[in-house]
């Protein structure tokens, strides 16, 4: 009965486990557009976020045009939120894809990328426990610019990436709150 039990357990856990980390999990079918373009980024609730993602070598940068980033902008949540959400969202998406281990660096700029908010690190390891805390809704489309090195220019890449439910239960966007206020950069 218990070997039963604890079998039945382990295959409840795996599946659960497939299922989170399914919308992360499409292949990569990117398509390069030459040009730099600024990405929308549609919130849990459809409200949308402007943004830059660029990538090079382990190193992230997320850029949004606004300089007050701490209003709120969904419900409790302020844009602030949501850009942490995504650096997450983007770096499990590239840890479960292979294209980036142990960790990204992330600097984040507001006002156009004149006010510095930080650099915050994000490990592959932690990326997952968010995930799979959080789980992820719909998978939307997410513009990350590559470096190519000095002799190319740098590409644009467009992937579907799971967002995380941080905003349709209370509970879940009182205890993103509290982590993101508890995640501090590593440099300011």
């Amino acid at each position: 009965m218990r070997n039963r039990l604890l079998n039945s357990i382990t295959t409840t856990t795996l599946l659960a486990a497939s299922v989170v980390l399914l919308p992360f999990s499409y292949p990569i079918n990117a398509q390069v557009i030459q040009e730099q373009v600024n990405s929308k980024i549609a919130s849990n609730n459809s409200s949308e976020l402007t943004m830059q993602i660029s990538f090079d070598e382990g190193y992230a940068e997320i850029k949004v045009p606004e300089n007050n980033v701490t209003s709120r902008y969904v419900g409790r949540l302020r844009r602030y939120d949501l850009h942490i959400a995504k650096m997450f969202e983007v770096t499990a998406f590239m840890c479960d894809e292979g294209m980036v281990s142990p960790s990204i660096d992330w600097n984040y700029y507001a006002g156009g990328g004149n006010i510095e908010m930080g650099t915050f690190r994000i490990s592959c390891e932690l990326a997952n426990v968010i995930v799979n805390a959080y789980k992820v809704r719909r998978p939307e489309p997410t513009a990350i610019t590559f470096s190519m090195g000095e002799d190319h220019p740098p590409e644009v890449r467009n992937y579907r990436i799971g967002i995380l439910d941080i905003e349709r239960d209370s509970n879940k966007t009182t205890r993103w709150l509290k982590f993101v206020q508890k995640f501090k950069p590593i440099k300011k």
